[in-house]
Parts: structure tokens; sequence; C-alpha cells
């Protein structure tokens, strides 16, 4: 937890993995590992930890603060992984519609001086 405090997440991730190791089973690990994916990052790596919390939650067997605090972590997760989605699909539209353009330009570049030869 300090080392997220001090917003050292490759330290955490490091941290996380190793508690992770040791004891499978260890939500809180699971839980600040998503965090610190998420701060880098890092959605889909952050979901699929956050939802390993969560399930580590319920299996618990009781809904208590720590369930909604891995809940809200797996809908911020789940929120960020749609915006890089999105953030993508964005980005390669511009490319195609660059790619038309140019398309465009160069067909319209043709048919004029084909009708200049012709005239």
């Amino acid at each position: 937890m300090t080392r997220i405090r001090l917003q050292s997440w490759d330290a955490c991730i490091d941290d996380c993995l190793h508690s992770i190791a040791l004891l499978p089973t260890n939500m809180k690990a699971y839980y600040y590992l998503a965090q610190a994916q998420l701060a880098l990052h890092h959605p889909n790596e952050a979901l699929t930890s956050a939802r390993t919390a969560y399930d580590l939650c319920l299996d618990a067997g009781s809904w208590n603060a720590s369930t909604r605090n891995v809940s809200q972590l797996v809908l911020q997760a789940k929120k960020e992984k749609w915006e890089a989605a999105e953030r993508e699909r964005m980005r390669r539209r511009s490319d195609l519609l660059r790619e038309l353009e140019d398309g465009l330009l160069a067909m319209r570049s043709f048919e004029l001086e084909n009708w200049a030869v012709k005239h």
C-alpha cells in the first residue's frame, strides 16, 4: 500500500506479483495490482486483476466495503479499456479517412489530366 501512495507503480506491481505467487487467493494483492496497472495505462491487465479480486471477494462470502471498492475498480478498468479501444478506433478511422482523401485527390488529378489531354 505504501508503494501505491508513493506512486511507485512498477515496484507495487512487483510486490503484488510476489505476494500472489506466495498466496494466490490474496484479494488485496490483486486489488493493488489492478490499481497500479491502471495508473500505468494497462486497462486490459487491470480489468483481469480487478475481476480476480472481485471474484475472491465474492468467494469470501460477505458483501462489505472491500467488495464495493473492488467492484468500483472493475468498473473503472472497464471504462478505461473501452476508452482505449475507442481512441484506437478513432485513430484508425482518421487513417482511413486520410487514405480515402488521398485516393480521391489522386483520382481527381488523373481525371483532370485525361480531360486536359482530350480537349
